[in-house]
Formats: structure tokens, C-alpha cells, sequence
């Protein structure tokens, strides 16, 4: 939950144009972002892509997909002397499939940006909420958009880390329990409020 800035992204292409090199962008987690992932949003192109089962409408799922060139060597049409082979336990699940064009009918920018605001909110909810108390550069919100991370730093790490898990658990807020949160468009205003008045109260019960 740490973001690539633009100029990270653009140095990585720079550099593997030079090397003759191939740039991957891993996407599982970025792509929910924006609506061509974050590569469209900074605008850096990699060589290849890889997707997970947010397209998958939730569903186990993964692609990859990339360059002509190197899709080409996965296509036993291609006109070139060897191709790859690629197996794979969800190949061609079918329940998977319809479940990703279903929940392809429902990503929209205005969505993706709609979750991306409250997920901006929360994230700066929790880093006000934590500022001035005990907590203050110990627990830290990181992130873009609807993708959270929340960090515990210092000798209790690892034990407030553990008690904002169950703390939250308790509550109904069922969380990554490394402090990971990804918001989707079931969300709404009533659940980021939810999340600021659990974060409230495992600061003031436990600090």
C-alpha cells in the first residue's frame, strides 16, 4: 500500500527500453484504480500485465496479457518455430467467465471513482483520528483510492497490529488482517463512517 509514483513507473520504462528488457506491471490489486488500471492513470504502457480475480467479479481468476510479439508465442496458430504452453487449474471455468462479464457491466469510471473518494476519506479519517494521541507515527493509513493500508510502527507493533484486527472483528468490519482494506461498490458514506467510529473507539480503548 505504499503507490509507484509516476516518475518511479516512467524510470522503469526508461530502463528496460535501454536494457531491451521486458516491463510487467503485477495489476492484481492496482487495477480496481482507475479503469485502465494505473498504468492508463499515469500513462506508462508495460510490456505485459498481469489481472486477478477483481475481474473475476470476485471469483477465482488471472490473466496476463501483453505485447502481440509476446502473446504471439502463446498461440499454437502463430506462425512462429516453438509456442509456449500455459496450464492451469481455472482454464476455461466457465462459472468464472460468466461471473467476469457480469461484473464487467458494472465497472464504470464514475464508480471506480466514487469507492476511490470514499477510500481518500477514510484513509485521511484514520490518519486525523490517530493525530495528537498516543498513536500518532505508530499507526499510519497508506494507500490510493479504495485500497488501504494501515501500518503499526515501533516496539508494540505487532500486538496493536493483532488488537486492531479483533478490535475491528468484533464490530462486524472484517478486514485484511496485515491491515489491508480494498472497498468495492457495495461501499457507501454509512460504512466509511463505520470504519472512522471503530478506528475512534480502538484509540480511545486501547491508547
Amino acid at each position: 500500500m505504499h503507490p509507484a509514483t509516476k516518475e518511479f513507473l516512467e524510470f522503469l520504462r526508461m530502463l528496460a527500453n535501454s536494457l531491451g528488457a521486458v516491463l510487467i506491471f503485477d495489476e492484481v490489486v492496482t487495477s480496481r484504480l482507475a479503469f485502465h488500471g494505473l498504468q492508463g492513470y499515469h500513462g506508462v504502457k508495460p510490456d505485459m500485465t498481469t489481472l486477478g480475480k477483481y475481474l473475476g467479479g470476485g471469483l477465482p481468476f488471472g490473466a496476463f496479457g501483453g505485447k502481440r510479439e509476446i502473446m504471439e508465442q502463446f498461440d499454437p496458430r502463430a506462425q512462429v518455430r516453438e509456442t509456449l504452453h500455459h496450464s492451469g487449474t481455472f482454464n476455461n471455468n466457465i462459472f468464472t467467465m460468466s461471473a467476469a462479464v457480469a461484473a464487467a457491466g458494472l465497472v464504470t469510471d464514475e464508480e471506480i471513482n466514487r469507492i476511490n473518494v470514499l477510500g481518500d476519506r477514510a484513509r485521511e479519517g484514520i490518519n486525523d483520528i490517530v493525530e495528537g494521541t498516543g498513536l500518532s507515527g505508530k499507526l499510519v493509513a497508506t494507500g490510493m483510492g479504495s485500497c488501504i493500508g494501515i501500518h503499526f510502527y515501533g516496539e508494540e507493533a505487532d500486538v496493536l497490529q493483532h488488537l486492531f484486527y479483533y478490535h475491528h472483528l468484533q464490530r462486524g468490519l472484517w478486514i485484511g488482517q496485515r491491515g489491508f482494506l480494498a472497498l468495492s461498490f457495495a461501499h457507501g458514506e454509512e460504512d466509511i463512517e463505520g470504519i472512522l467510529t471503530a478506528v475512534k473507539g480502538f484509540v480511545d480503548e486501547y491508547i
